[in-house]
């Protein structure tokens, strides 16, 4: 997907603060590797015209950037991600305002712009978001899926997914209101080690089956390693707490936190096997 930056950006240099306003709230929010010519500045960033019209172009860049991403023609679903770990973050509006201080430090006849330059960096940031963004939206469908498919489990099987999870620390009892044997099955003679055991080999054996069928691991060697990323990010125990979770009454604020965290461990895993 190419972006080119196009002429709004002389617009956005006809609205830039002045040099002393945006210079001395650099120094303010401690910016790093800011020119001599910022430490000389006595400038109190705080005068409301300061604050206005630092505000103001930071919102005309947000506004730039907002239509870059709706010129590439990305979906709404992306777009509205990107634009949010993007313009969300401090070192986004750091870097326009260093840019933007630099463009005064320049010469008028001269071909580099700070600003620029910084604007084509956070397309290029648009660019390498699209992907995250795209395998939250991804990731987050299959927690969905995984959540709301019925799992059958036996009483047994229930109790013995709920005492591994408790026993290895990897879910909170007490937020969760866990009752390990809510059903009061009998556990005389109940073998739950080797349950788990069984039920850990299963998995990670249809996950192989799965990548074998997979063109870009071809291999058994590449299958092997692609296993692996998910045995480090302990695929097996995250199956697991999901399952139980999926027989409690868990509040919207506890699975959107689960969710959320199964979408980080998958983009990491996925991360991981690009790798192999």
């Amino acid at each position: 997907m190419m972006m080119v930056v196009t002429s709004a950006e002389i617009t956005l240099k006809k609205n830039l603060p002045s040099f002393e306003c945006l210079a001395s709230y650099a120094k303010l929010q401690q910016i790093k590797n800011m020119p001599e010519a910022f430490d000389k500045v006595d400038y109190d960033s705080s005068v409301s015209e300061c604050v206005s019209n630092r505000q103001n172009f930071i919102s005309l860049i947000r506004t730039e950037i907002r239509s870059k991403i709706n010129e590439a023609e990305i979906l709404p679903k992306y777009s509205n991600c990107i634009y949010q770990k993007l313009t969300g973050s401090e070192s986004f509006v750091h870097s326009i305002v260093k840019a933007a201080a630099l463009e005064h430090l320049m010469e008028k006849d001269t071909e580099v712009s700070p600003l620029n330059i910084t604007i084509n960096k956070i397309l290029d940031e648009i660019n390498n978001s699209v992907t995250i963004c795209r395998q939250a939206e991804e990731f987050g469908l299959d927690f969905d899926k995984l959540f709301n498919t019925p799992k059958n489990l036996t009483t047994r099987e229930e109790y013995c997914i709920k005492k591994y999870l408790i026993k290895n620390n990897l879910i909170d009892v007490y937020l969760y209101e866990i009752d390990p044997n809510p059903h009061k099955v009998n556990v005389t003679g109940l073998n739950c080690e080797e349950m788990i055991r069984k039920s850990n080999e299963e998995i990670y054996d249809q996950l192989s089956f799965i990548y074998l069928k997979n063109p870009y691991l071809s291999n058994d060697e590449k299958v092997e390693c692609a296993i692996e990323k998910f045995r480090e990010a302990e695929y097996f125990d995250l199956m697991m707490k999901i399952t139980a979770l999926t027989t409690l009454n868990i509040t919207l604020e506890q699975k959107t936190h689960e969710r959320e965290n199964f979408i980080e461990i998958f983009s990491n895993i996925t991360s991981n096997i690009a790798t192999c």
